[in-house]
């Protein structure tokens, strides 16, 4: 969780449906659905690599 928002790691190509929109999640770019913002692994290792980034664990 960052800031609130739940952080989901998925594969890149992973597509979510969004408002009747398919959105696909690669490795440059996220999608955000409500609270959850899916990205890669190696999205979310440079999100917790980042200085100014806590980590909540669950």
């Amino acid at each position: 969780m960052f800031s609130g928002i739940d952080i989901i790691a998925v594969s890149p190509g992973t597509e979510i449906e969004h408002e009747g929109e398919k959105l696909t999640v690669t490795e440059t770019q996220a999608v955000h659905k409500g609270r959850c913002i899916y990205m890669t692994e190696k999205q979310v290792a440079a999100l917790k690599a980042h200085p100014s980034v806590k980590v909540e664990s669950r």
